[in-house]
């Protein structure tokens, strides 16, 4: 289990750095509350919420240096999360996902004027993640491998040529799983938080 997620952890950051000849530096980091809705399917017949924390942190990849000044909507993300309740009998049940993958955005700054940008107020991404995921209840535990599909919206505060601003996000994936053998695919995560947007993927 440990070892899958820090293999998982670790190459959501080094394949960006890996790309870094193509890249922008970070561009967007994210928190947020995250409830999570889990079970009544083949690998377990009680239904579960429940909640806990997201972060994700995300990079511009670029193809060329002749794009580099041709903004792009194509970016690499980490998404880490973990979620845990309270059962009835007094056990508690822990989940987590540690993915990576690929996000696509629409919604940007434009040239208003010469040398001044503005940022759309409001963009909207879709993702499609892979990773891995653990689940834990009392002395119980078993880690499988998971992939999250989904998106969300951001709302940013309107501004011109500034380095960072801080908004709203919320984000909704469907997270189907196989863990021992079996698949759950009934599991469906809400974030809702914060982002910080560096330099407006620019």
């Amino acid at each position: 289990m440990n070892r899958l997620a820090i293999f998982v952890f670790g190459a959501s950051l080094l394949w960006p750095l890996s790309l870094s000849a193509q890249v922008n530096p970070v561009n967007d980091v994210s928190g947020a509350v995250s409830v999570l809705t889990v079970g009544g399917d083949g690998t377990d017949a009680a239904r579960h919420t429940p909640v806990g924390w997201q972060v994700a942190v995300s990079q511009k990849i670029r193809s060329s240096v002749a794009s580099a000044m041709k903004p792009t909507p194509i970016s690499v993300v980490g998404d880490f999360g973990g979620q845990s309740k309270t059962l009835d009998d007094g056990s508690t049940v822990h989940v987590s996902q540690y993915m990576g993958g690929v996000r696509v955005r629409a919604g940007r700054i434009r040239t208003v004027a010469p040398g001044v940008r503005r940022l759309d107020p409001t963009s909207v991404f879709v993702h499609a993640l892979a990773g891995g995921t653990t689940r834990s209840a009392g002395a119980a535990s078993a880690t499988g491998f998971i992939m999250g599909y989904g998106g969300g919206v951001d709302v940013m505060p309107r501004s011109a040529g500034a380095a960072y601003a801080l908004g709203i996000r919320a984000q909704f994936d469907w997270l189907p799983a196989r863990i021992d053998g079996a698949w759950s695919t009934r599991q469906f995560r809400l974030g809702v938080g914060v982002v910080l947007m560096v330099k407006y993927w620019d």
